[in-house]
């Protein structure tokens, strides 16, 4: 028997973008659940970031990371980011990096001369919701700049790369599709007691317009749910806005909407007791949450739109944009059958096995060694 023959190692360097932008969320967690499994295929990664804020980029080894962790204020993501631009093309070359991955959007490359650069897209949110930006926020400035730069351009979603297309359809011989994966530690159920006396179904997550949590406020007063004594929960993005709970209280559900934060220890005992996982989003690039919760076992009720068909396929119950009724009915069907519950759940395991941050990494291995 002929073994195969090791690929021999590649150096890629990971810029400091979106580890000195964002403490927590998707992006961060997607690069450092990626990493680890680089050297599965012969990768030898770096992120080049000698002062970060991001939270999962602590879980990562240290020796596929140069750099500091700071907990996040407001100072100190501004010195991380400015030590970054300074320093993450000079680390590059000191690495002797054969390819940069830039992990978002900069008009100033953090690859050395010569270097092919990689690039993720992730969502067209700016394009679509320009609204909900700042006029100071340059992502539509640079995201042209490092599209134009960029040797390869990964979409996590083939939604994605249909929008990234819809825009900047001068990229289309360079753009490809690697499904973003998810934290495999959510299929194991932890132990301990029930996070919240009361049935329950749960929201992860900013609320911000194109989340559609109004929506699912409207739906869940319009469901049975309430009368059955089933609360929402809303965990992340801080206590309920005025006009959050104004809009509680007028539908009538302000005693039965709770908010409240937690960490993966809790969120995955939240997934676990959960009659159901609330993803009514009208627009994502991909969808981690929904995964995290079909792997623990917790039913799905989205809402048709975007990448979240693509991601959840079969395994959830939808209801249609725009239509908060379609929206409440799917909660009733889920929340008051067992039986429909449970196929859900055999469903979403099935379904969140397709995904994971190794297929993710081994994905986006071979694509670097097209370009060494």
């Amino acid at each position: 028997m002929t073994l195969p023959t090791p690929l021999p190692p590649l150096r890629v360097a990971f810029d400091h973008w979106i580890f000195t932008d964002q403490p927590r969320g998707g992006i961060s967690r997607g690069f450092a659940g990626m990493i680890p499994h680089m050297h599965e295929v012969g990768i030898v990664p770096k992120v080049t970031a000698p002062l970060y804020v991001a939270d999962a980029l602590r879980r990562v080894d240290r020796q596929d990371v140069w750099g500091m962790h700071l907990p996040f204020s407001r100072p100190s993501q501004l010195v991380a980011k400015a030590i970054g631009r300074a320093t993450s093309r000079p680390l590059a070359r000191l690495f002797c990096a054969q390819v940069v991955h830039e992990t978002y959007y900069s008009a100033r490359p953090t690859a050395p001369a010569g270097v092919p650069v990689v690039l993720t897209v992730y969502d067209m949110i700016h394009e679509l919701y320009p609204e909900l930006f700042h006029a100071t926020d340059s992502t539509l400035r640079n995201k042209p700049i490092a599209l134009a730069r960029a040797d390869r351009i990964l979409c996590i979603s083939d939604h994605t790369r249909r929008d990234l297309l819809r825009f900047y359809p001068q990229v289309a011989d360079k753009a490809m599709t690697v499904l973003f994966g998810f934290d495999a530690n959510f299929s194991t159920a932890p132990e301990g007691q029930r996070v919240h006396p009361r049935p329950f179904i749960l929201y992860l997550g900013i609320r911000r317009s194109y989340k559609n949590f109004d929506g699912l406020l409207e739906a869940y007063a319009q469901s049975q749910l309430p009368s059955e004594g089933i609360d929402l929960i809303c965990v992340g993005d801080g206590p309920l806005r005025p006009s959050e709970a104004a809009l509680a209280e007028r539908l009538g559900i302000g005693d039965r909407v709770i908010q409240r934060e937690a960490d993966d220890g809790t969120l995955r005992r939240l997934y676990r007791d959960a009659i159901l996982f609330a993803y009514p989003s009208l627009y994502e690039g991909f969808g981690i949450p929904p995964l995290e919760a079909m792997a623990a076992g917790c039913p799905v009720v989205a809402v048709r739109a975007a990448s979240v068909p693509e991601v959840c396929g079969d395994a959830a119950e939808y209801g249609e944009p725009g239509d908060v009724g379609s929206l409440a009915d799917a909660l009733d069907r889920v929340a008051l059958s067992p039986t429909h519950a449970d196929a859900l759940r055999k469903a979403g395991r099935e379904q969140s096995g397709r995904f994971s941050w190794r297929r993710c990494a081994h994905e986006t291995a071979a694509i670097y060694r097209t370009l060494a």
